[in-house]
């Protein structure tokens, strides 16, 4: 299987820490950057190489749903897998 020719240049560095210090992680990820929506994830899936990590601030709720459908009915929309759920929609 072929990832990508950025693939060989992922690392990953793991911080086991406590819930309090993940809490204020997550804390302050949600208040910095920009929000990940259909055309930052665009941006995103790009091919790229050597890409310094970073987080979004918060993800659209429509987002995930819209991946998976686009990939796996772009004309059909009878073979959607995922549907906008009523929560979603509030």
């Amino acid at each position: 299987m072929f990832s990508g020719d950025g693939f060989s240049d992922m690392r990953f560095t793991v911080d086991a820490v406590e819930s309090d210090d993940f809490a204020r992680w997550v804390r302050g990820a949600q208040e910095t950057g920009q929000a990940l929506d259909s055309q930052t994830y665009a941006e995103l899936a790009k091919p790229s190489q050597a890409v310094v990590p970073f987080t979004y601030r918060a993800a659209s709720a429509d987002l995930f749903g819209g991946i998976v459908n686009t990939a796996s009915a772009a004309d059909d929309p009878s073979q959607r897998i995922c549907s906008p759920s009523q929560r979603a929609e509030q």
